[in-house]
């Protein structure tokens, strides 16, 4: 099974903005560096990613992703 990827309304619109494809998310997702990682709890963790001209702030639960926000590096 895939994990959900929910990208939050603002990180929707900085990649409307941004001209960010939905390959080219997945590629962040998959292939991006994770900087930093802060836990949260038990079994969630705030990621910081970057990948090629991007940076991307997520919350990482499992099987459940959701996008803070994607600015460029």
């Amino acid at each position: 099974m895939k994990c959900k990827i929910k990208p939050k309304p603002h990180a929707l619109d900085q990649m409307v903005e941004r001209g960010i494809s939905p390959d080219e998310f997945r590629d962040m997702m998959n292939k991006g560096n994770c900087i930093k990682s802060i836990r949260l709890d038990e079994a969630r963790t705030k990621d910081f990613i970057e990948h090629k001209y991007y940076k991307m702030v997520c919350v990482c639960a499992p099987c459940n992703i959701s996008v803070e926000t994607v600015m460029l590096r």
